[in-house]
């Protein structure tokens, strides 16, 4: 209680402006909102723990066009990913996702060029696409090591 009512004659030393804002409950959105967030619809519905998280790994990430980017980026969402190059084609990337993920068989209601199966790893492609080059083309492969042993 004594914290609450310190924190709140802090807050009231503050000079009165849109740069200092004395709801420290609105912090966080107002981070989220000048890093963009969410990214591809992820924790929408994550508790506050979650938001920090994503906040954080967004302020320290450093995008780059190496391969050990997109493989760290995944592992920070729980992936486990590997990169190969297309040997006829350098602007085609192979991403073979090595985690397990859930997936459902396509049905009559899906559109036809719907894959026979579908993953759930949207969240996944979304960010390895946004954080890709233009020019460059990945594929995603599911090596699902349950079915293979």
């Amino acid at each position: 209680m004594a914290l609450k009512a310190h924190q709140r004659v802090l807050l009231q030393l503050l000079p009165d402006g849109l740069a200092w804002n004395k709801a420290p409950d609105t912090l966080l959105a107002d981070w989220e909102r000048f890093l963009g967030l969410p990214d591809c619809d992820i924790g929408e519905d994550a508790g506050i723990d979650e938001h920090q998280r994503y906040v954080a790994n967004k302020l320290r990430m450093k995008p780059s066009l190496n391969r050990q980017f997109y493989i760290e980026l995944a592992r920070s969402y729980g992936f486990t990913v590997s990169l190969s190059t297309l040997p006829d084609n350098q602007w085609v990337t192979i991403v073979t996702i090595e985690t397990h993920v859930d997936y459902r068989p396509t049905h009559v209601l899906d559109p036809v060029t719907t894959p026979l199966r579908i993953y759930y790893a949207g969240i996944l492609e979304c960010l390895l696409n946004r954080y890709k080059p233009a020019h460059q083309d990945f594929r995603y492969v599911y090596a699902d090591k349950k079915e293979k042993g």
